[in-house]
């Protein structure tokens, strides 16, 4: 057994300003403007774009490695440069900074330091042409 309250159900938004002898009739909505526009959903595919291959040249300036030629041990001036003074180490490419190659190694030891060589210091081209004696 079911009892009613009697009380009616609540009138949606748009039922509540409209008499209640009165129904609701459907207005022809015609063409509506779209949402997007093309230009705008251009313009972001393409600062989408943009940012995945600054990321992406980013990200390979930055894994990218090379293997550089770095004084091991202090070579004062006038001594002849050896194997041991000279190591093999991997660095990422950076702007600015001039290295010499790890196949060069062979071409520089052996030559004579015509500069204090300190330890630790990466072996620029420069030197290769005066510190070396080439």
């Amino acid at each position: 057994m079911s009892t009613t309250t009697g009380a009616r159900p609540r009138a949606s938004q748009r039922e509540r300003g409209r008499p209640e002898n009165e129904q609701a009739v459907a207005v022809p909505v015609g063409h509506l403007k779209a949402r997007r526009s093309p230009r705008l959903v251009a313009a972001g595919l393409l600062v989408a774009c943009l940012g995945g291959l600054g990321g992406a040249m980013a990200y390979q300036q930055a894994s990218h490695a090379n293997q550089v030629i770095v004084v091991q041990h202090t070579v004062p001036r006038g001594e002849v440069v050896r194997q041991s003074d000279l190591a093999v180490v991997t660095i990422g490419s950076a702007p600015g900074v001039h290295t010499t190659p790890a196949r060069d190694l062979d071409a520089l030891i052996g030559r004579r330091a015509l500069v204090d060589l300190p330890a630790g210091s990466l072996v620029a081209p420069a030197w290769q042409s005066y510190a070396y004696g080439i």
